[in-house]
C-alpha cells in the first residue's frame, strides 16, 4: 500500500523525489510532533462530520513536490490541496477498513483517490489516525441539489452526474466491492477541463467485499453485520432479507436519480431541507414508515413528473424490487438514457 515521506530541499526532478511510504513508522510521530499536522500536510478547516470520522482540508507543508506512488507502480505529485479524514485511533477500525478498500480502488477517474495516511498527535497528547484523501472543491451532490432550490437539476445534468457513478460502479463492483452508502452525500463532485463537474463515489467506511465462498467470508460480513446503510436508499432484499450486493448499489442509485430531478427527498413529498430539521420522534417514526415501504409493499420510490420515457426505463431497471430481474452497472452503461450524448461511446 502506499505511503509517504517529506521530499528533500533542492529536488527538482520527479525522480529524485522520495517515494510516498504509506505509513509512518509511529516512532516518527510519538516521539516528536505534538502537533494535529501530518509530515507533509497542515491541517487546515473543519469540511465536515461523518458518521465515523471528521473531514478537514489540508494544505502540502512541502516546498518540493512530494510523489505519490500506488501499488500497481503508478505515480503522481501529491495535489497542494487535500482533505484529510481523521479520527481517535481507538475508534479508527473503520477508517482504517476504508483505507484498506481505497488502497485497491485507485485506478479509476470516477472514485475519490487516496493518497496514504498517518498517525499524528494532537496538543493534549491524543493520537489520531487520518487518511489522505483527493480534494473534491465542487462539494457533494447533496449541496448541489439542494442548491436547485427545490426545483431539481435538468435532466441533461442527472444524465450525466448519472454516468460517472455508473461507470465507477462498473470500477467498484469489477474489483468485488460493494459501496452499501450510496446517497447524494457520499457523491463528490470536481470541477473538469470542460467547465463543468464529475462526480466521483466516496466514502467507503461501510463498503464490504463480495464473496463467493461464503466459507471466506468474515463474521461481521454475513448478512451484512445488520442493515448497513442509509434508510431511504435501502433496497428491498436488504431490509426484508438482510440481504447485500452490488446490485443494491443499483437500487440506491436510482433512489439518488429521483432526488436529483425532483430536489425532494426520496420516499418523501418534502423538499431536501425538511428532513434536516425533524426531531428525533418523528425522524424515528419517518424511518419506520419508509423501511416497511420498502420492504413489505409492492410500491416504488415516485418518478418525477418530469422525466423523459428514456429516463424512466432507465429508473425501472435500477429500482426493480425483483433483484435477479435489476440491471448490473455495465447493462446501464449501455443503456441509452446514458450513452446518448456520451462522447466515449
Amino acid at each position: 500500500m502506499a505511503t509517504m515521506k517529506r521530499p528533500r530541499d533542492g529536488d527538482e526532478d520527479e525522480g529524485s523525489y522520495p517515494s510516498i511510504r504509506r505509513c509512518i513508522p509511529r516512532s516518527r510521530f510519538h516521539g516528536g510532533l505534538d502537533t494535529s499536522h501530518g509530515v507533509t500536510w497542515l491541517r487546515g478547516h473543519k469540511l465536515g462530520q461523518g458518521s465515523f470520522a471528521s473531514v478537514y482540508s489540508a494544505t502540502s507543508a512541502s516546498k518540493s513536490p512530494v510523489v505519490f506512488v500506488d501499488d500497481d507502480g503508478g505515480s503522481c505529485i501529491l495535489p497542494s490541496e487535500l482533505a484529510v479524514k481523521s479520527v481517535e485511533i481507538s475508534k479508527s477500525s473503520s477508517l482504517r477498513s476504508e483505507m484498506e478498500i481505497l488502497s485497491n480502488l485507485n485506478s479509476s477517474s470516477y472514485v475519490v483517490r487516496c493518497y496514504g495516511d498517518e498517525i499524528t498527535t494532537s496538543g493534549d497528547g491524543k493520537l489520531y489516525y487520518n487518511i489522505l484523501l483527493e480534494k473534491c472543491c465542487g462539494g457533494s451532490l447533496r449541496c448541489r441539489i439542494r442548491n436547485s432550490g427545490g426545483v431539481g437539476l435538468p435532466e441533461k445534468e442527472v444524465r450525466s452526474y448519472t454516468r460517472d457513478i455508473v461507470r465507477g460502479f462498473c470500477y467498484v463492483h469489477g474489483h468485488g466491492y460493494t459501496h452499501c452508502d450510496i446517497k447524494p452525500e457520499n457523491i463528490l463532485l470536481v470541477p473538469t477541463s470542460c467547465n463543468g463537474l464529475r462526480a466521483k463515489i466516496g466514502d467507503f467506511g461501510l463498503a464490504k467485499k463480495e464473496y463467493f465462498d461464503h466459507e471466506d467470508e468474515d463474521e461481521d460480513d454475513k448478512g451484512c453485520g445488520g442493515l448497513r446503510g442509509t434508510y431511504r436508499y435501502m433496497s428491498p432484499e436488504l431490509v426484508a432479507d438482510n440481504m447485500q450486493c452490488w446490485l443494491s448499489d443499483i437500487w440506491a442509485l436510482g433512489c439518488v436519480i429521483i432526488e436529483m430531478m425532483s430536489g425532494k427527498l426520496v420516499w418523501s413529498c418534502e423538499q431536501i431541507d425538511s428532513d434536516m430539521r425533524d426531531g428525533k420522534q418523528q425522524f424515528d417514526s419517518d424511518m419506520r414508515d419508509v423501511l416497511m415501504r420498502i420492504a413489505y409493499s409492492t410500491e416504488l420510490p415516485e418518478f418525477p413528473s418530469t422525466i423523459s420515457e428514456q429516463g424512466k426505463h432507465f429508473l425501472e431497471r435500477c429500482l426493480d424490487r425483483d433483484i435477479d430481474e435489476r440491471w448490473s452497472a455495465l447493462m446501464l452503461l449501455r443503456h441509452p438514457f446514458l450513452s446518448q450524448d456520451d462522447p466515449r461511446l
